[in-house]
């Protein structure tokens, strides 16, 4: 077995919503959300959603690098 097919890290085309909240860190509930309000594209298998894994990078990419500031 070559060292190459060890470190494999090739990443699945589609992700389902729980495999894109744990490759990203958040929750389930966040990326259903992203999902419904449009910010996050999703193909559908019957009515479960799928999301591409380069529309998932695209997306975090997008979020803001710093924390917002609280309303005065």
């Amino acid at each position: 077995m070559s060292a190459e097919s060890k470190t494999d890290s090739r990443k699945p085309i589609g992700l389902t919503v729980d495999d894109a909240a744990a490759e990203v860190g958040l929750s389930r509930d966040s990326i259903t959300k992203a999902i419904k309000n449009n910010q996050l594209p999703a193909k559908y298998f019957g009515s479960k959603p799928l999301v591409k894994f380069t529309e998932l990078m695209r997306w975090f990419d997008s979020l803001p690098d710093e924390k917002p500031g609280r309303a005065a």
